[in-house]
């Protein structure tokens, strides 16, 4: 532990330690326990007279051996290190913590900080499930949203199980990159690269406190290409998207039109809890989105859509909190966990292998459209980061720290989308002033 560093306290130590300075023996740490026991002398320190630096803690049940000294450069930069050898009578004799207080003395006089020392092996030896408990607990307090978390954690365990409880430093380049190719055999590219973006942030959170462990082993990876998802459903498949969509049950139904006309995420949309929704106002807040409560926002409400949740609101059970509830394996009432892709395809896909696969419209696929819907129907750019929740570019010092769009200068913007996408499906662009097909390979 750090001593303090003030001259008037250094004073009182120097006082106490030549008042309770003796020829440290067992017979004397024995009456030195007497001592504090009869006498009500409470914790003290009690230096050896033969050993400058060495002494033991007497307590009024326990005898501790320690070693003190400045360690460090001269100056103001020298600082007073305590640290503890162990316990009297045992494991510790007198003589043998003795001896290994001389050692550790001598250390801390060639320049070496124990404490320091210590903690670089304590931290060395922290396994890849203790690391993975550190930095989750940073991802909590950085305000990162449960979903964020709980995915982090997942992907790890699932792929990385066999290593929980390896010290994380003894983790090899070689090993990393035979697991990254596995992960990407058996799983596929994207799951590899999630798996050990994960991994070298544990490796970051360790390495910022002891830095000594190095380069994180990732390096060995060669990354899989991962060419962004731009799917949307073309213009001229939102009558049949409309079409099954009205065909689902209401809590779907309604589900799938949140989406398509606020373009939230997927978790976002199923976890709307009525206190945030404002029907009165027609204003819908996401309090925990991606990237934690700091991107908290609020978004308008189309009138499409307001009618139909208030609708909804009709239909839920009285005292529900959620607006899509579910119920879990447990038997509790909670938000629905999970919303299926739409029997409709709306292009094709080519996977790594070289073969190709259908593209569903997902809840994501739908969010790529109201994106696309936007631009399409004359929606600013600010806007639409806006109302995706979108953080501007770190180099974009107007949108990131002057631009503020409010929800009612937000409303006029909804609208325009909510009219092109319903026009589109309707098979018109009433109300679409300037509206105009969106080119799928463009947005």
């Amino acid at each position: 532990m750090d001593l303090p560093s003030d001259r008037g306290e250094e004073t009182q130590e120097r006082t106490r330690a030549a008042a309770d300075r003796r020829h440290l023996t067992e017979r004397a740490l024995a009456e030195a326990v007497t001592e504090a026991r009869s006498e009500g002398l409470g914790r003290r320190i009690v230096w050896d007279s033969k050993v400058a630096g060495f002494g033991a803690v007497v307590g009024g049940r326990t005898v501790t051996f320690v070693v003190q000294r400045r360690v460090g450069r001269r100056g103001a930069g020298r600082r007073v290190r305590r640290v503890s050898i162990g316990r009297w009578p045992s494991p510790w004799t007198v003589e043998a913590a003795r001896a290994k207080a001389r050692e550790a003395l001598q250390a801390m006089d060639s320049g070496v900080d124990p404490s320091a020392v210590r903690a670089a092996e304590e931290a060395v030896s922290v396994t890849l499930g203790g690391s993975v408990e550190v930095y989750v607990d940073g991802l909590r307090k950085a305000g990162r949203s449960a979903r964020w978390i709980e995915d982090s954690q997942r992907v790890l365990r699932r792929y990385l199980e066999d290593w929980w409880d390896r010290p994380l430093a003894g983790i090899t380049r070689a090993e990393v990159a035979t697991r990254h190719d596995r992960i990407t055999r058996e799983h596929g590219a994207v799951s590899a690269n999630l798996c050990f973006r994960a991994f070298r942030a544990c490796w970051s959170v360790l390495r910022k406190r002891v830095p000594e462990v190095g380069e994180c082993p990732t390096a060995a990876i060669t990354w899989n290409a991962q060419e962004a998802r731009r799917d949307v459903v073309p213009p001229d498949l939102l009558p049949a998207w409309r079409e099954r969509v009205e065909a689902l049950e209401e809590r779907e139904r309604v589900l799938w039109w949140t989406i398509a006309l606020t373009g939230l995420r997927s978790e976002d949309a199923r976890s709307i809890q009525w206190e945030d929704l404002d029907l009165d106002r027609g204003v819908l807040r996401r309090p925990n989105p991606k990237g934690g409560r700091s991107r908290a926002f609020e978004v308008p409400v189309a009138s499409h859509l307001l009618s139909m949740l208030r609708a909804r609101r009709r239909s839920v059970p009285e005292g529900c909190p959620w607006v899509f509830p579910s119920v879990d394996r447990a038997g509790q009432v909670t938000h629905l966990q999970n919303l299926r892709a739409l029997d409709l395809v709306v292009g094709r896909r080519t996977l790594p292998d070289g073969t190709q696969e259908d593209v569903l419209a997902t809840p994501h696929v739908v969010r790529r459209t109201f994106a696309s819907a936007a631009v399409a129907a004359g929606v600013s750019y600010p806007a639409v980061q806006a109302l995706l929740n979108h953080a501007p570019a770190s180099r974009d010092v107007t949108l990131r720290h002057y631009v503020r769009l409010d929800v009612e200068a937000l409303r006029p913007e909804v609208e325009k989308v909510a009219a092109w996408v319903v026009g589109r499906m309707r098979g018109t662009l009433s109300g679409a002033a300037g509206a105009r097909p969106y080119d799928c390979d463009q947005t």
